[in-house]
């Protein structure tokens, strides 16, 4: 089929089902009351705004979320004497967001972001900050077992399973788990988790713990705690680290926006050890927050965390990193103040108060998540490209519970189409659809009928294509394309 067609041809298939599992699924942060300074409004609706509270709770709905990392600050519900507000409004949304969540299959991490002030150590003879909790048992019999204990049994919330002490700890200066001099912060932060660990096991709370949180997957904190003989493992659940520095394999690098790896290192050198490691000691492994850099962000253009190219670079990213085992992905941010604050990361537009989608991302990630789900087994995909020198398609396969599957397949080429026999594994029938995404298309839809058990098409460049058979109710909203996507 495309006879005519001139450009390369590539074949995927899934010789075998992979032990991995996309048990978290695809989901967003959530950080609650995310404010810019010169902003003209808060990222999030007033708690008393029925009507746009119901249009984000929908738009989560039809984007079929998986997964919500709740961030809310400490500072914004626990004052200077170290009283905790258990009416502060970030309490009644994680709240909405719970029914939420336990209606659509969901689950919640709850985040408080950073140390309250009143347990850290305060300002030294220096005059630097220091944000790590003075006294370890104090701060978590005090602030942790109490909002955790609030959570589960106060407030009895349903899909709140996971825990995460703090954003983006190690990270440099205050506000990162700094200790005074003399007090190493590495083994400061595992005893932390210890504590944290045992606390919550002797309570017999249903929570799990995630971390260690960092900011990077190039700067993985248990490599630090190696250095030093240490072991977070024993005190977590799962494991974890942000992802913003990736780029494709073919792209120079740019240094405005600053660092970025290759992909296809990114992967190799980190998500697939990583990943290993976390499994190695029982432990699930996920990236909880995952953005790109790339294209600009609070360095560069703000708007190129917007572009259909930084979401295409997610969308490979997550296809690689499922593919190698990563069980959950967390994309930052539902909700953010945009170009006021450190890039546009939105998936709505709130601050402008249009509450408009934001394209690439809204769209994009769309098909990503309406077209998976948490439970996914995992089929990794053999590629065979006939010319390139490059890897530019990329393609994972998902059985999904209830019988349905989906195959993702991202064609990278920033300017060729790829054409493609894609041969689903052996049981994989049923009635399929392509919902495709490129720089112009956004979930556009056509039913798809394999031929000799294969599908058949042609990529569009900087696509990303879904074929599968799971039917949703509301999939007669997207754009249909009866006839071919493109020229024979």
């Amino acid at each position: 089929m495309f006879e005519n067609k001139l450009c390369p041809r590539a074949m995927i298939r899934f010789p075998g089902r992979s032990p991995h599992v996309l048990d978290h699924g695809i989901g967003v942060n959530w950080h609650h009351n995310w404010v810019a300074s010169d902003a003209p409004r808060d990222s999030s609706p007033d708690i008393d705004d029925a009507e746009r509270w119901e249009l984000l709770l929908d738009e989560l709905t039809f984007l079929r979320v998986a997964c919500i990392r709740f961030g809310y600050q400490a500072t914004r519900f626990v004052d200077d004497a170290g009283r905790i507000d258990w009416d502060a409004e970030g309490f009644t949304a994680l709240r909405r967001l719970d029914e939420w969540a336990a209606e659509n299959g969901a689950s919640i991490v709850f985040d408080p972001w950073l140390i309250p002030h009143y347990y850290s150590f305060g300002v030294g003879e220096d005059g630097i900050f220091y944000d790590a909790p003075r006294d370890l048992p104090a701060f978590v019999a005090g602030f942790v077992m109490p909002v955790l204990d609030h959570i589960v049994n106060k407030m009895v919330l349903r899909t709140v399973g996971h825990f995460i002490l703090m954003n983006e700890p190690l990270l440099g200066g205050s506000g990162t788990l700094l200790t005074p001099p003399g007090i190493d912060r590495i083994a400061y932060y595992v005893e932390c988790y210890k504590l944290i660990h045992d606390a919550i096991e002797e309570a017999g709370l249903p929570i799990k713990i995630i971390g260690p949180d960092t900011y990077s997957l190039t700067d993985w904190a248990v490599n630090l705690m190696h250095d030093r003989d240490l072991d977070i493992t024993p005190y977590v659940d799962a494991l974890d680290h942000h992802m913003y520095y990736t780029r494709f394999d073919y792209l120079p690098p740019n240094l405005v926006p600053g660092h970025s790896t290759p992909m296809s290192n990114a992967i190799a050198d980190h998500v697939l050890p990583n990943g290993r490691y976390a499994r190695a000691h029982g432990k699930p492994y996920y990236i909880t927050e995952l953005g790109t850099f790339y294209y600009g962000w609070r360095n560069g253009d703000p708007f190129g965390a917007a572009t259909h190219e930084a979401f295409l670079t997610e969308a490979e990213f997550i296809i690689r990193s499922i593919e190698v085992g990563c069980g959950g992905f967390y994309r930052w941010a539902f909700l953010a103040p945009g170009e006021y604050g450190d890039g546009v990361w939105q998936f709505i537009n709130t601050v402008d108060g249009s509450y408009t989608r934001q394209p690439h991302t809204f769209y994009g990630y769309g098909t990503l998540m309406r077209y998976s789900a948490p439970g996914a087994l995992v089929w990794s995909s053999v590629i065979d490209e006939e010319i390139d020198n490059v890897c530019y398609v990329q393609s994972v396969g998902l059985e999904l519970p209830g019988d349905e599957y989906t195959i993702f397949v991202v064609n990278d080429n920033n300017a060729q189409e790829r054409v493609v026999r894609i041969e689903p594994p052996d049981g994989w029938t049923g009635d399929w659809q392509k919902v495709l995404d490129d720089r112009t298309r956004k979930m556009v839809r056509c039913d798809i009928e394999p031929v000799d058990g294969a599908i058949h098409d042609c990529l569009p460049p900087m696509s990303l294509t879904a074929y599968t058979t799971r039917r949703l109710q509301d999939d007669h909203l997207l754009a249909e394309n009866p006839n071919r996507f493109t020229k024979a």
